[in-house]
């Protein structure tokens, strides 16, 4: 079996994280806005990419959990 093979994710885990960037994307166009033109608090947006990351690296534990 090639080594790149195995250096490619489950599906379930890689359609797991293209889901939680695909959610936090609609989070991040309008933090580039700023607040006075009706884009998130700084508090949310950095709550939700702390949400995000905090998920990814469940899902990167999950995936090395056999290892």
């Amino acid at each position: 079996m090639p080594l790149a093979v195995l250096a490619i994710p489950p599906r379930r885990l890689l359609l797991g994280w293209m889901v939680v960037d695909t959610l936090v994307w609609p989070a991040t166009m309008p933090s580039y806005l700023g607040t006075d033109k009706k884009g998130l608090p700084t508090d949310w947006f950095l709550g939700t990419v702390l949400v995000r990351d905090a998920v990814v690296v469940v899902l990167c534990a999950w995936w090395c959990a056999p290892c």
